[in-house]
């Protein structure tokens, strides 16, 4: 397909998903103790845990401030211009998000391998982990392969939320940061996003699958812990949007996770089912204000996490599958026109239910537009296929979600 120039969704979002949770990993367990419940952010007293030394961060007395969340939109039609060049096989295919490692080849290099499986099977984004980061040298050059063979508008991206959810702290001049959950304060946690946001880009990422957004309503919740700012839903409100500000004003894309909430479950969507216990109106006074916060922000991704709402939808079926929680409670109460990732498909929540081909129907059909590293690739882009072709699901919603991929990175 011939690509145009790229161009920036604008948004306007009215009020207000693991690895983080969309890495296929479990974090190390957190610690016992909960964020404290902050009303309004006071200086840190403490920042770090003793394992984890403290960079110095410059506080500005003001945040900067963030690029316009309403740029100038291109011609219109570009979009469907390009959409119009697409095969069906393409568009398909550009629906995926997949780890190095489903395109062949090695863990550390952009090989001859990794380059058929990319032209054969064209997905629109790649997301490094640990075992793909062995150097700076070698970071760069493979973001720069990635980019130079998936051509504009390819997003590579990375879980890079400081704290023990970090792929690139330590490595090389990347700056290591403290858990967010160990920072307070606007200016401090927009001046450590900052730096974490300017080595990103310059580093070749285009996608941070951050901040959480979560609010620790569960303080034995060890896959969230610390990663969230607060157990006070106010806290995080007025935190999480200074990290999405942060993060577009170097051009890096910020994916809010992991949405409907994750600081309140009991269990880990990695190694099994998930769910909040909570009815809508605690949903929408505890667990949705920080991620209405951050939309308004100028987010154009969020995360949808394997995390069902059995008290409100009557079933446990996880929101990445629920047309209910996507289409329903994200895209109708929250307003959010933006681009819905999936949390990683290969994660048991999902696995232990539904095969790869199902699974990624089941994620379209609920509203998701990018499907993040299913179990396997090739079923479930066959399984997508065979849907169109059979009338099980419209084209126009694959389409649609092709549409809100290229408005957000282009083409």
């Amino acid at each position: 397909m011939k690509r145009l120039s790229r161009f920036a969704l604008c948004i306007l979002l009215l009020s207000g998903c693991a690895a983080g949770v969309g890495d296929g990993e479990t974090p190390s367990p957190a610690p016992d103790t909960a964020p404290p419940s902050v009303a309004a952010p006071v200086p840190p007293t403490e920042t770090v845990t003793p394992e984890t030394p403290s960079p110095s961060f410059p506080a500005p007395e003001t945040p900067e401030p963030p690029p316009s969340p309403t740029p100038d939109k291109p011609e219109a039609g570009d979009p469907e211009t390009a959409l119009a060049g697409m095969s069906l096989t393409e568009k398909v295919s550009s629906l995926f998000w997949v780890a190095p490692d489903q395109l062949g080849g090695t863990a550390y290099a952009f090989t001859d391998a990794t380059a058929r499986a990319l032209a054969e099977t064209p997905v629109s984004g790649v997301v490094l982990f640990r075992e793909n980061i062995r150097d700076e040298a070698q970071v760069r050059a493979l973001t720069a392969a990635f980019r130079q063979a998936g051509g504009p508008g390819f997003a590579v991206g990375v879980d890079e939320e400081g704290g023990r959810v970090s792929r690139l702290g330590g490595v090389g001049s990347f700056p290591k940061t403290p858990a967010m959950g160990r920072l307070s304060g606007e200016q401090e946690v927009y001046a450590a996003v900052d730096a974490l946001g300017a080595a990103l880009a310059d580093w070749g990422f285009t996608v941070d699958f951050a901040p959480v957004c979560d609010v620790l309503t569960n303080p034995n919740n060890t896959v969230i812990g610390n990663r969230a700012f607060s157990a006070d839903p106010q806290a995080v409100a007025l935190l999480a949007p200074q990290a999405v500000k942060a993060l577009l004003a170097h051009g890096v894309q910020p994916c809010i996770k992991h949405f409907p909430g994750h600081g309140g479950t009991a269990g880990d969507s990695h190694t099994g089912a998930v769910s909040l216990p909570y009815d809508l109106e605690h949903l929408r006074g505890t667990e949705w204000p920080p991620f209405s916060a951050a939309l308004a922000a100028g987010t154009n991704l969020v995360m949808v996490g394997h995390i069902a709402l059995p008290a409100v939808t009557g079933d446990d079926t996880p929101a990445s599958l629920s047309p209910d929680i996507v289409a329903g409670f994200l895209r109708g109460e929250l307003g959010f026109d933006g681009l819905v990732v999936t949390d990683s498909l290969r994660m048991k929540a999902v696995t232990d239910r539904w095969p790869a081909g199902e699974a990624a129907v089941l994620a379209l059909k609920a509203g998701c537009d990018v499907l993040l590293m299913p179990q396997d690739l090739a079923d479930a882009r066959a399984g997508v296929l065979q849907a169109v072709l059979s009338g099980a699901l419209p084209e126009a919603r694959v389409d649609e979600a092709v549409l809100r991929r290229l408005a957000v990175f282009g083409w």
